[in-house]
């Protein structure tokens, strides 16, 4: 293996030069996280990697308990395999809440309201599924304040707890649920249980990837990180290149050509710390800002190659690509196949436009 293979073999790990899974819980399972903040975007990265599912079977996937969506790992959404959230919270949830308590200070958030909240929240809940506007009414309603930000910290802290996770649509609006109603057979492992099996399934999912990587992506400190990939030394494989040790469970040996339209945040990109055997260095900025906001990814045969936008209509869906470089003309018909894969699972007609 060498430099140029990286890409290659994260491809077929990702399960998206031979989708493996069976349904969206066993491929949630697999990645063990899948960045999810923006909902629309994550939804299709589920569906880039299962043929045979559509936009509204990840709402009910969520709905029904087999995944959840909620705050884990690092400050954000993810979605995760229900029956793993909870020992994933016990490793990360002391470090993401120690990353806001600064603005916890800013916006007058104590342990004693968060109590209070949880409190309410779990009480409300109990009845079934609320959206976010039916639980700040009922925070407001009891004296709390819920906005500049409180009501957002708020659900993260209940999230982070262990009370809530993400339930039902409730018309437009995301639901929540009580997580021990979403939750109906939860892992528990002890913390060397569960940092071993935390590398052992990023690795295998997300190798070839080095230390580092991994950091960045579980959120663990470097020392838990090192005690993670030692108690798997005898299932994970270690390989030099260009002076970084990289750590992978199998090696594909036989490079595809592909095409792929993957979404904002995308796990291909943003679950690394160094992205460069995806992506060059100069094409960096087009793909991602400085403040992390990640755009949707043309990616052709493990490389980015550019950027694309979607404009959803009611009945039809427009996908507009932007390349920093030129790909070969016949090349353009793998996008254009790879575009209405994606107007088929939004249940859409196609404008394309390359």
């Amino acid at each position: 293996m060498d430099f140029t293979d990286i890409s290659q073999q994260r491809l077929q790990n990702q399960q998206l030069l031979s989708p493996q899974s069976k349904s969206i819980a066993e491929l949630v399972r697999h990645f063990g996280a899948i960045q999810a903040q923006d909902y629309a975007m994550a939804k299709w990265a589920i569906g880039s990697r299962l043929a045979d599912i559509v936009d509204a079977d990840v709402d009910l996937a969520i709905a029904n308990g087999e995944i959840v969506r909620t705050h884990v790992l690092r400050p954000t959404w993810h979605f995760c395999a229900s029956e793993d959230i909870g020992w994933m919270l016990e490793l990360s949830a002391k470090n993401i809440r120690g990353q806001m308590a600064s603005n916890d200070k800013k916006l007058g958030l104590d342990q004693e309201l968060y109590n209070k909240c949880f409190k309410l929240i779990e009480k409300a809940l109990e009845a079934g599924h609320l959206s976010r506007p039916q639980i700040m009414e009922i925070l407001e309603y009891n004296g709390i304040r819920t906005h500049d930000y409180r009501g957002g910290h708020i659900m993260a802290a209940a999230e982070l707890e262990g009370l809530v996770v993400s339930g039902k649509r409730i018309g437009n609006e995301h639901g929540y649920a009580l997580m021990s109603e979403q939750v109906r057979k939860p892992r528990r492992l002890s913390r060397e249980e569960a940092l071993s099996q935390l590398a052992a399934t990023y690795f295998t999912s997300h190798g070839p990837a080095t230390i580092r990587d991994f950091q960045w992506w579980s959120g663990l400190n470097l020392t838990n990180c090192r005690q993670a990939i030692a108690s798997n030394e005898s299932v994970l494989e270690n390989v030099v290149i260009e002076g970084q040790e990289y750590f992978f469970s199998e090696v594909h040996p036989n490079r595809q050509r592909s095409t792929f339209l993957l979404p904002a945040f995308d796990e291909f990109l943003i679950s690394y710390k160094d992205r460069t055997p995806s992506i060059a260095s100069e094409h960096q900025k087009h793909a991602f800002t400085m403040n992390g906001i990640f755009k949707p990814i043309v990616v052709v045969d493990g490389q980015v190659c550019g950027i694309w936008k979607r404009t959803v209509k009611k009945d039809q869906v427009i996908v507009e690509t932007d390349l920093v470089y030129k790909i070969p003309q016949n090349r353009l018909a793998e996008l254009r196949r790879q575009a209405h894969r994606f107007s088929d699972f939004l249940g859409k007609t196609l404008e394309f436009k390359a």
